[in-house]
This record gives structure tokens, sequence and C-alpha cells, in this order.
């Protein structure tokens, strides 16, 4: 198969697949926190500017609204979202200890 051909039947799923039934996921609040982060995260690629990044904003921003957020996760989220954090490794780079406390692996000790 060319790469042509190739592209041609992805466009054939892809249409196919627009019109199936909704998919449903069922995330622990961890698993939707972490695909949430990483949406924001690909979403700030200063090369994802394309429609469907569009989609995918409103899909995090939807995601964002079910998660139970309390200040500290509320106020991390509205970081993620902004466009001037792109290359600001400091939001990307949360890591939990064996205490479960959030710190920045760039932080100094």
């Amino acid at each position: 198969m060319t790469d042509e051909d190739l592209q041609e039947s992805f466009e054939q799923e892809l249409r196919a697949s627009a019109e199936g039934p909704p998919i449903s996921l069922l995330l622990s609040p961890i698993q939707a926190w972490l695909l949430f982060s990483h949406l924001q995260l690909a979403l700030r690629h200063p090369a994802n500017a394309s429609p469907s990044s569009q989609i995918v904003r409103v899909v995090a921003k939807r995601l964002e609204a079910r998660l139970d957020l309390g200040p500290a996760m509320a106020t991390m989220a509205a970081r993620g979202h902004r466009r001037q954090n792109m290359m600001k490794p400091q939001y990307d780079e949360i890591t939990l200890t064996s205490e479960g406390q959030g710190h920045d692996k760039n932080q100094r000790h």
C-alpha cells in the first residue's frame, strides 16, 4: 500500500467513524487528571494550531469540568491553559513523591 493509498483509506475510515456512536470511558480521578494534563501539554505545543486542536481543546475543557479540583489543582489547570506557559517546563514536570506530595523536578532542595 502506498502512502497515498493509506492516506485515502485513513480519510474514509475517519469519516465513517464520525458517524459512529459516542465513546464512553471509565477513568479514575488520577487517570482523568493525567489525560487532561497531557491534552493541555499537547495543546500548548507551538505547532499544534490546526482546526482539530480546537476540538481537542473543547474535550479538555469538558474533562476539566468533570474533575473535582481543589484550589491547588484548579490553579495548575488554569496555568496549563495559558499559551504563554508553552515553553515553561516547570508547569509540565510535577511528580508525586512517595508521600503523595507534588514537587517540581527542577526545584532545588
